[in-house]
């Protein structure tokens, strides 16, 4: 019989070598089976063949009982269905106790978008004499008009904007790269914040790191500093909504689509690597339809 610890060492170096997985999602790998095998090891089970169905029942239970979503704790088995099917192709055990493993799929909640026409209130909130403001103004632009996350767009280097073609090169998730071609308006703001706020950011030669967006530190601004700058003006636009930065992205989407863009069009802008992840953004509000079916149908 094969040790549940070793088995997961051989496991973890496929994930890092051969699957050359990004950081982030190695890291989610390990976390979540880090907390399985714990959870095997207080049952005193040590080895692959000693764990059966009902472990794996009594496991996802302690998840929902911990108050973990739907989707959480699909995420977490999906890595332990991972550890089990490398385990059952090496040669390792001799059977796969998630075979029949069944639990209860997500519901997928709708994203908040901001309306289309109440964007205005948001984006032109910066000052435009102040080179914070036209940093921040450029942000809110690009992340609304190219649909960026926002660790994508404080990634952003010099040399990843092809501004003639008027195009992004944009590295997302897994380092999967697409290009995202960015409208007149963004346009216009982020040159804007290269040619006169950026300077005015900028302090030593190499604290940039060539990265577009800068602190007052002159430093490339953090994934945590962007949060707080875009949820700032978010509560100053919408006071009584809890919109997250994340909103721009699916304001982003939503709105492609409502304007008649195609689905697989919105897919590869956004990165989707499944057009099921894309497709979340086809609802339309009611009175959307409503209006369609007075302007387009005969007997509207």
């Amino acid at each position: 019989m094969y040790e549940i610890h070793s088995a997961l060492e051989q496991f973890q170096d496929h994930l890092l070598l051969e699957k050359a997985l990004a950081p982030a999602t190695l890291s989610a790998y390990n976390i979540d089976l880090q907390q399985y095998t714990a959870f095997l090891a207080e049952l005193n089970i040590l080895y692959l063949e000693s764990i059966a169905l009902s472990q794996l029942d009594s496991f996802v239970k302690i998840l929902q009982d911990n108050g973990l979503s739907a989707l959480s704790v699909n995420r977490k088995i999906s890595a332990v269905r991972g550890f089990h099917k490398f385990c059952l192709n090496e040669g390792l055990s001799q059977n796969d106790p998630t075979e029949f493993l069944q639990i209860r799929q997500p519901i997928r909640r709708l994203p908040e978008v901001i309306p289309a026409e109440a964007m205005p209130a948001l984006l032109e909130l910066p000052s435009e004499y102040e080179s914070a403001g036209i940093r921040d103004r450029a942000i809110l632009e690009i992340i609304y008009g190219c649909g960026l996350r926002i660790s994508e767009m404080v990634n952003l280097t010099l040399g990843q904007l092809h501004l003639i073609d008027r195009m992004i090169r944009v590295v997302g998730k897994g380092s999967k790269t697409r290009f995202v071609p960015i409208g007149s308006i963004a346009l216009k703001t982020l040159q804007k914040y290269l040619e006169s706020a950026r300077p005015q950011f900028f302090r030593n030669p190499g604290e940039d790191k060539g990265v577009v967006f800068l602190n007052n530190r002159g430093r490339p601004l953090s994934r945590g500093g962007a949060f707080v700058i875009i949820k700032s003006y978010l509560k100053r636009a919408f006071p009584d909504r809890d919109y997250s930065p994340h909103t721009l992205r699916h304001s982003f989407a939503t709105h492609l689509l409502e304007g008649g863009a195609g689905i697989r069009t919105v897919q590869e802008m956004l990165g989707h690597v499944s057009i099921s992840t894309t497709q979340i953004y086809t609802h339309l509000d009611r009175s959307h339809l409503v209006e369609v079916i007075k302007t387009f149908h005969p007997r509207g």
